[in-house]
């Protein structure tokens, strides 16, 4: 065994042991016990120290049913729609009770974008299928009016004349015009655009969103594929919508900061940020945190005793 295969098992092993959750107490601390009525659940330990001197984390706000939600939307009938390609699946959502129905099964309702047309119409994205799916109203059957475009992700209607357009982000790269009559091919519209990821049609036809790879909010003209930058200075621009008074808000998912810009004059103002620390409240003897597992993410408490 040479000397360099040597030094790697024994980095790899030394990184093995430090990233392991069993670690032994310190002399003269006793481990941590989980109290009664947490027992079963899903202990997640912050740090070495917390997890010698707060209590174990008790579940404050439980996982959802989802397997993550991507796709938003409100139908035609007001309800709320949410989208999972984890799960696979699109979901109903009660409004007023929060209560979640499967609306279309596996593996035909994953969504990672869901779009309603302006006479109702429902489509959406597939995104590892590389599949965009349609149908008229609830009793329609689905029809899939593109496929074979991996990554197809974002997508949204022209309200005024019915057209729909999707982008390709992170498995391709390309934005699309999709003829909902299903007679005509997917008309390439641009391609190596920067990741055209959660965007919207303006009144006035033009598609505004994000450059995802480019930190920049634009404006594409979807007759030729024209891109005006409206802003830049972003760190990874994830979605944008507009608002009734044609504002543009976009969200970044590298900073956390939700930012206006006016379409007027490409003013932006940044009016939100969100704190991307897992402790969101501590005081001294209580904390609160959020305690991520690898499919949802839990709103957490731990406590300390008070100091005697």
């Amino acid at each position: 065994m040479g000397t360099s295969l040597r030094i790697g098992i024994c980095i790899s092993c030394a990184m093995l042991w430090s990233c392991s959750d069993t670690m032994p107490p310190a002399a003269g601390v006793a481990a941590p016990t989980t109290p009664a009525d947490t027992q079963g659940a899903e202990v997640t330990k912050t740090s070495n120290t917390i997890s010698r001197t707060w209590s174990a984390p008790e579940i404050l706000v439980p996982g959802s049913s989802f397997h993550g939600v991507h796709g938003l939307a409100i139908d035609a009938q007001g309800r709320l729609l949410a989208g999972t390609v984890v799960g696979s699946e699109m979901w109903e959502v009660d409004r007023n009770t929060g209560a979640a129905k499967v609306l279309i099964p596996a593996p035909e309702g994953e969504a990672d974008d869901i779009a309603i047309g302006p006479k109702g119409e429902l489509a959406w994205t597939s995104y590892t299928q590389g599949i965009l799916r349609y149908r008229e109203n609830d009793t329609a059957p689905i029809r899939e009016l593109a496929k074979d475009l991996p990554g197809i992700n974002s997508l949204a209607f022209d309200k005024k004349n019915g057209k729909l357009y999707a982008s390709q982000v992170f498995y391709g790269d390309a934005l699309w015009e999709i003829d909902v009559a299903g007679t005509n091919p997917p008309r390439l519209i641009k391609k190596d655009l920067g990741g055209f990821n959660g965007f919207e049609v303006g009144p006035d036809g033009r598609l505004y969103g994000p450059l995802w790879f480019k930190g920049q909010a634009v404006k594409i003209n979807p007759s030729n594929g024209n891109v005006t930058v409206l802003n830049s200075g972003f760190k990874t621009p994830a979605a944008a919508n507009l608002d009734s008074k044609l504002n543009l808000w976009v969200v970044d998912t590298m900073t956390g900061v939700l930012s206006k810009i006016e379409l007027a004059n490409a003013k932006r103002t940044d009016v939100k940020t969100w704190p991307h620390r897992s402790t969101i409240w501590r005081s001294r003897r209580t904390e609160l945190s959020m305690c991520p597992t690898w499919l949802t993410t839990r709103l957490c408490r731990t406590t300390r005793p008070a100091a005697s």
